[in-house]
């Protein structure tokens, strides 16, 4: 062995461990596919060439991919059986319940960002996949019965399948009503959701609401695009391009027919990878490399058999003249469309130097965002979206983050009045950022009239707006929700704010309504169930309803350790002079979390009540071991209620 051939084998290794470390099945396939097509047609001959590198590589492959796959954790082929599910469990798919986690539910934050209302929560939760299918009664009227060829086999998919399967039948429904000519390239996001929520409900499943700009399906992604007719210009490249490598294999002597095949191999790897991950630039970019380095192997092959198979016959004289003249009379055509091609691609340069700056400025503003340096980053987005206005991804997280700033304003500004906002923050510039929020989902909505997201930010930017100035927005914002949910049905979030925004305005039937419309989209929700108690409430003192509401979240899932389930309900207790059941509410809060001073604090009302004066003194002092300072002012009431206290 050569010290070249240890590096080749070397960097082979790492290679395959690389592979197997991504656990990428639509790679894997393309390796094997592509090594089997390499392999089969490369003979032989050239196999056992050197018997003893064959026997190597053979080994490294072989002990790398035998190590890997024992374990499941690390194991491709566990991702392949994983995502399906026996039949024994098909019966129950959809109907069993995992014990939720201690979650602090009011610390999460949406994406895209919701509006924050008084006394309402703004979270999904993070628990949607505790609510695999659709409420039976947001499937209009089929009882929740779905049927089909594909129903069964969806139900019994998991992971990242499922929703792959539904991405698919999705497209087809596209297809379907846009059939010749396709909806359009990089347009797919407009419409997705209307078509996958109409999936969803033929085959009562629910997938999330990931954004997707691409099909993951090399032949749906042109069919959608570009209708039948893309279709037929992709397929004529495939057999374009497997003629072209046919017939310069044939042509070639052995060393270019050996290059030639590895080039289409490394293709074919792509095309496989391609049906089910689409769109990776840097694959889609070492493609078309290879690509133009098999085109230039074939057309080298072609050409000198060619030139052999004419010319053999000439004397050499007449083929020197012949060859001299072709030079001379195609020579000046070729300098001119050669120097027409480098003007061009100086430009396409020029222009693409923009692109390269826009996203440098882009990835610059995410750095500092994520360092909590918000106004460098707000100026970093800007020129990015200045340099590239065509670019959505970055007018979307400018929006976004306009729209937080004026979240973190507006909510510090609650104690002082949103007249005059605290800190560094003033009226005028909140009322800034929602203009230019404003401004840029406008600017989308003429480029993109079907982006949800956009619509989505006018409707936030109105109601906060609506929060701080002196005119009536609710109208603008209420309308921009509804057309977002009609682009996006399958939206929570959408429809959670859109309540919060009617019960901030006293609608409180409409508040209802729309958060049952959120709860059936994701009946798992604690959101839902939470955000439809503090309505009744707020409506008319309706207690028992929101008792009911909340109680059935609990009898659904009796074992989740969700505190804001039962401080609710220990809210209503309370209102209600209930105390024994306010107590029993409290000590499953204190069960999840021994260090809640305000359940302490609440539990010690309801023992003062009920004359428990024994449990007080104990909750005073658990009080005093768990407060951090003198200062604190559980502390101070802790102390306070132990000197009221009587005597024992």
């Amino acid at each position: 062995f050569r010290y070249s051939t240890f590096l080749y084998i070397g960097i082979l290794a790492l290679v395959t461990v690389a592979f197997y470390y991504t656990r990428t099945r639509a790679s894997f396939l393309g390796l094997i596919i592509s090594s089997l097509f390499f392999f089969s047609l490369v003979g032989k001959k050239n196999l056992l060439a050197n018997k003893a590198k064959t026997i190597v590589v053979i080994t490294i492959l072989a002990g790398i991919s035998i190590y890997f796959n024992v374990n499941n954790e690390s194991s491709v082929i566990a991702r392949f059986t994983g995502d399906i599910r026996s039949e024994s469990l098909d019966n129950n798919f959809g109907n069993e319940t995992s014990s939720l986690q201690d979650i602090d539910l009011t610390q999460q934050e949406l994406s895209p960002p919701s509006v924050p209302v008084d006394g309402m929560v703004d979270t999904d939760y993070g628990l949607r996949q505790y609510s695999p299918k659709l409420s039976p009664d947001y499937l209009g009227g089929r009882d929740g019965q779905a049927s089909g060829w594909y129903v069964n086999l969806i139900h019994r998919l998991t992971g990242s399948s499922k929703p792959r399967a539904l991405l698919y039948l999705t497209g087809l429904s596209i297809i379907h009503d846009y059939p010749l000519l396709g909806i359009g390239p990089d347009t797919l996001s407009m419409i997705y959701y209307q078509y996958l929520s109409e999936v969803c409900k033929k085959t009562n499943e629910y997938v999330g609401t990931e954004k997707q700009t691409r099909m993951h399906n090399a032949f749906l992604d042109a069919t959608v695009s570009g209708g039948l007719l893309g279709l037929g210009v992709y397929l004529w490249f495939i057999f374009a391009f497997a003629r072209m490598i046919w017939m310069g294999s044939r042509n070639a002597n052995e060393t270019d027919k050996i290059l030639i095949i590895g080039l289409c191999a490394g293709c074919l790897a792509y095309f496989v990878q391609n049906q089910f991950s689409f769109g990776h630039i840097p694959i889609i970019t070492l493609f078309w490399f290879l690509t133009a380095m098999s085109v230039v192997v074939c057309s080298k092959s072609y050409s000198s058999s060619n030139i052999v198979k004419g010319q053999e016959d000439l004397p050499s004289n007449v083929i020197h003249n012949l060859t001299g003249q072709n030079k001379s009379l195609n020579s000046y055509p070729l300098i001119s469309i050669a120097g027409i091609v480098v003007c061009l691609m100086i430009l396409l340069v020029t222009f693409s130097l923009y692109r390269y700056k826009a996203d440098y400025y882009f990835k610059r503003g995410l750095r500092l965002h994520s360092n909590s340096k918000i106004n460098e980053a707000l100026q970093s987005f800007e020129m990015a979206v200045s340099l590239n206005p065509f670019a959505l991804s970055y007018q979307h997280i400018l929006n976004d983050v306009y729209l937080k700033m004026a979240k973190i304003a507006i909510i510090k500004g609650r104690v002082g009045g949103t007249k005059n906002m605290p800190g560094n923050y003033t009226h005028e510039q909140v009322t800034s950022w929602l203009t230019n929020a404003i401004n840029g989902a406008e600017k989308i909505q003429r480029l993109y009239p079907g982006d949800y997201s956009s619509v989505s930010t006018l409707g936030q930017a109105y109601y906060f707006l609506d929060k701080i100035s002196d005119k009536d927005m609710s109208n603008e914002a209420i309308k921009h929700f509804k057309r977002a949910i009609m682009l996006q049905p399958l939206q929570f979030e959408y429809r959670n704010t859109l309540a919060q925004l009617y019960a901030d305005k006293g609608r409180y039937n409409d508040a209802i309504n729309e958060i049952n419309n959120a709860k059936r989209i994701l009946p798992g929700d604690p959101a839902a169930y939470i955000n439809l108690a503090k309505v009744h409430m707020r409506d008319n003192k309706r207690y028992v309803d929101a008792e009911a509401v909340l109680l059935e979240f609990i009898s659904k899932y009796p074992d989740h350790k969700i505190k804001d389930i039962y401080k609710i309900l220990c809210d209503v207790y309370f209102k209600t002079t209930k105390w024994e059941k306010a107590l029993s509410q409290l000590e499953k809060v204190i069960e999840i979390d021994q260090e809640d001073l305000g359940a302490y604090k609440f539990a010690i009302v309801a023992n003062i009540k009920l004359k428990r004066y024994d449990n007080v003194r104990n909750l005073c002092n658990r009080i005093l071991d768990l407060a951090e300072s003198h200062n604190n002012a559980y502390y101070k009431y802790a102390k306070e209620v132990l000197g009221a206290l009587p005597d024992k």
